[in-house]
């Protein structure tokens, strides 16, 4: 039986949406096309992650996020969260340091600041309104300096769902219209790029909806016996949200002004993208069940990992290694499948669930559970 604080299907949807970050990334690169998707905004894979985030985080911590003791503390709660993310993010920029022979390290001496490498080093990049430094180091990484204000905001929004679920969606209404309004008001020429599509500010909204969907799915009990039919209509309802964005965003951006064009490229299929979450963590779907597959649900635990050093192998293979180019296309998608994902597979082992278990011992004080404790150490975010 499984154990219900496992959201196997969840876990399993993360590599669907990795991969299509890892599409994005690869038009124009290698054997792809720079046409190839065209009209698709695949870089919504990062708005699926930011609602399945708040979604799982509420499911894993709304009980055991205390001040009183005898649970999670904020401050404890961010201190693990960090360390879920740095060290395999430091790990990737050395791997891509060695792998360059010290190129890398060069280029970024050379090209940024000392306070900008500081800033990307410890995941502050996302604040800052040039795009090279938001990309600085290792280019995907900007979103995890969102997810880290995120985390901040956690504590607070977590505590308003639980009295009434919607809350915290009006609070990250409230913060991206006032910041976009902002913009509008004060920053008209702006990098919108940056400003409306990678600032935290303007995305935090994706984040606090994954919380009140699942407060609502719970308190609600919005729950049907057979969800095959409902997992199909969501992801219908999902890709239709996806490949009418760009239509959507042109129309807004010049009817409204551009700021807000950026800002819906990116973040317009929250709403979708919540249903989609909450009707696959019902678990009793068949496509909910393929998803749950162990293999897939490997692949999810591994896509972190993945996310983060997908780009570094694209770029490295594009330009540093003309032995890969000149394979066959067939044998150069294997040859990259391969090492993406034994890359993967090797930081989640051996830096990335370390790590974690390090920082758990070490804040929370107290031995780990093993493989089958409670949802706070086994939640797939």
């Amino acid at each position: 039986m499984q154990d219900p604080d496992r959201l196997d299907a969840l876990t399993g949807l993360r590599i669907f949406a990795a991969f299509a970050i890892v599409l994005h990334h690869l038009k124009g690169q290698l054997w792809l096309s720079a046409e190839a998707f065209q009209g698709i905004p695949l870089n919504q894979g990062v708005g699926f992650f930011y609602v399945l985030s708040g979604f799982i985080l509420q499911h894993s911590y709304r009980h055991r996020l205390t001040t009183s003791g005898g649970g999670v503390s904020p401050v404890q709660f961010i201190v693990l969260r960090f360390f879920r993310l740095w060290p395999c993010h430091i790990a990737v920029i050395l791997l891509l340091i060695i792998a360059t022979k010290g190129y890398a390290f060069d280029y970024f001496i050379h090209n940024y600041s000392t306070s900008q490498i500081l800033a990307a080093t410890f995941l502050l990049q996302a604040w800052h309104p040039d795009i090279k430094v938001v990309f600085a180091l290792n280019g995907p990484a900007w979103s995890i300096s969102v997810e880290l204000f995120f985390y901040a905001m956690f504590p607070l929004l977590c505590r308003k769902a639980l009295k009434s679920p919607l809350s915290p969606l009006f609070v990250g209404a409230t913060i991206t219209i006032a910041w976009l309004t902002a913009i509008w008001l004060y920053m008209p020429s702006g990098n919108f790029e940056t400003l409306a599509g990678t600032n935290p500010l303007a995305r935090i909204l994706e984040f606090s909806v994954g919380i009140s969907a699942y407060e609502c799915f719970t308190q609600y009990k919005l729950r049907f016996r057979s969800g095959t039919f409902l997992e199909i209509g969501a992801l219908a309802f999902a890709s239709l949200s996806v490949v009418t964005t760009p239509v959507l965003a042109s129309f807004v951006g010049n009817q409204l002004g551009w700021h807000l064009a950026w800002w819906l490229g990116g973040s317009a299929s929250f709403l979708a993208f919540s249903i989609l979450i909450g009707i696959f963590s019902w678990q009793n779907g068949l496509m909910s069940r393929f998803v749950g597959w162990k293999p897939v649900v490997y692949l999810g635990e591994i896509s972190f990992a993945l996310y983060l050093v997908h780009q570094p192998v694209i770029n490295y293979l594009t330009g540093s290694s003309p032995w890969f180019i000149h394979l066959l296309i067939p044998t150069q998608i294997l040859v990259f499948a391969i090492i993406v994902l034994g890359l993967s597979a090797i930081l989640h082992h051996v830096i990335e669930k370390p790590c974690m278990d390090i920082a758990k011992r070490l804040v929370l004080r107290r031995k780990d559970h093993g493989g089958q404790g409670p949802a706070i150490w086994n939640a797939p975010s």
